[in-house]
């Protein structure tokens, strides 16, 4: 049992989400159900298309209530309920994501249990491991540090320098372009450079090879 992240590349908006299964089956069926359902999270990867998310396991669990409970602090942790500007879900996770009673909870959690877990024969490093402040406090920074490779020395795709070709002008990222024309945004410059519009924000943009 795994929770997981979806991050979108172009605008670097998240999405947590839990499984029982496998992430490579999660994924198959988020990439089924958002071309016929119309979820915030998947009209996002209708709009930017499924090949621009990035999908990888954040954590695991033993039970399904262990599960519920991480979902909960990740969404919490990331920000991705409180925020639309973050993040994609919905609903902050655990109870909430499903209706279910505690008999259902159990049957979830038995049909997870030894030979039917995906993770079965694997160890868990956080298993047996209780949320202590501290631990809580080391994952955030860690997080902190995953998100914004670009603030601490790596590399991001919205960190890529692009340039207005129409004005010469050259930027270190498309937030800082975005900042620079009023009404402009990161997702219009990148749709540009990639060659998916003739311009954005009245202007031609193409990414400045390092």
């Amino acid at each position: 049992m795994i929770i997981y992240k979806a991050t979108n590349l172009i605008n670097d908006k998240i999405y947590i989400g839990l499984t029982t299964k496998s992430l490579e089956h999660r994924i198959s069926v988020h990439k089924k159900d958002s071309k016929r359902l119309n979820t915030y999270f998947y009209q996002a990867i209708r709009k930017y298309g499924f090949e621009n998310f990035k999908w990888e396991v954040v954590d695991t669990a033993i039970t399904m209530e262990e599960l519920e409970e991480k979902e909960r602090y990740y969404i919490k942790l990331y920000g991705s309920f409180d925020n639309k500007e973050i993040g994609y879900n919905t609903q902050s996770g655990g109870n909430n994501l499903y209706e279910i009673t505690k008999e259902q909870r159990k049957q979830r959690s038995d049909r997870a249990k030894g030979k039917n877990n995906p993770m079965y024969g694997t160890i868990s490093p956080m298993r047996g491991k209780k949320f202590t402040e501290d631990h809580k406090k080391k994952i955030s920074e860690a997080i902190k540090k995953a998100d914004r490779p670009h603030m601490y020395g790596g590399t991001n795709p919205s960190a890529r320098k692009v340039k207005n070709i129409d004005t010469g002008e050259i930027f270190n990222t498309m937030t800082e372009a975005s900042k620079r024309y009023p009404g402009l945004s990161r997702q219009s410059i990148n749709h540009n450079c990639v060659g998916r519009t003739k311009k954005a924000g009245g202007f031609r943009w193409e990414y400045v090879k390092d």
